[in-house]
């Protein structure tokens, strides 16, 4: 994972094929491998080959999402869905089903099936927090519902509230999931310029999400246009956090 944060991908995906060796059937290879496919080359036929070996549902239904999303198969992605009630349920992400799914019909361009599912979703997240109300997961969720239907106030606050629980200041690992969530929000709000500042911070820094998944993740299409785009996709990480390969 060292070398995949700081996207030296020729080195991870040696170590990933060692392991594979040693350790052929365990998930995180097969995940990390993925994970790499993305930052690399972008979502393909390997990638998606790859994915089916993944038997921890949250993390293959995560999986799952970013391909069809980066290949634009939404229909494929509603259909899987489908086996996949309980939607993300991850230590660092909680999306409910119809969350995701909502979010491909948008893309399909069904705007009254999308708006149901988002209002099922919405639903769901509230229950979810009186139950658990200091889980900065929700509260991205959150954000990303409100701002998906129109409740810009609402979806920055609730954004705004995950990043406060989680900082990444204080864990650079999974701090990075509120952040990028707040992203999506942005987006989805047409903050282009907020959304960009904050994408710019992000991809300075080591983690898990890379120039290569926000070239193909249609939830950032809103910011194409935006002048500092091309600069984001192409966007180096900072030079202190490089890796170099032992001798």
């Amino acid at each position: 994972f060292g070398y995949f944060f700081t996207r030296n991908w020729e080195e991870a995906m040696k170590l990933n094929r060692r392991v594979a060796v040693l350790s052929p059937d365990e998930n995180w290879n097969h995940l990390s491998k993925t994970f790499i496919l993305f930052g690399d080359k972008g979502a393909n036929d390997l990638s998606l080959k790859t994915i089916r070996k993944v038997t921890i549902r949250s993390w293959s239904l995560f999986s799952i999402m970013h391909q069809y999303f980066y290949t634009k198969q939404y229909d494929s992605l509603i259909d899987t869905i489908q086996n996949y009630p309980e939607g993300i349920d991850s230590k660092g992400n909680y999306m409910p089903a119809d969350l995701i799914t909502g979010m491909a019909y948008q893309f399909k361009g069904m705007p009254n099936e999308a708006k149901s599912a988002f209002e099922r979703a919405l639903r769901h997240i509230q229950e979810q927090i009186m139950k658990n109300e200091m889980d900065d997961r929700l509260y991205s969720s959150l954000g990303m519902t409100y701002a998906l239907l129109g409740e810009k106030e609402k979806a920055i606050e609730a954004g705004k509230k995950a990043m406060d629980y989680l900082p990444r200041s204080k864990n650079a690992f999974y701090g990075i999931q509120p952040a990028l969530d707040m992203a999506h929000i942005y987006a989805f709000l047409g903050m282009d310029d907020e959304c960009v500042v904050l994408l710019e911070d992000i991809l300075s820094k080591p983690g898990h999400f890379h120039p290569k998944w926000l070239e193909q993740d249609p939830r950032f299409d809103s910011i194409k246009d935006h002048p500092k785009y091309p600069d984001l996709i192409s966007q180096p990480l900072s030079q202190q956090y490089q890796i170099n390969p032992p001798n």
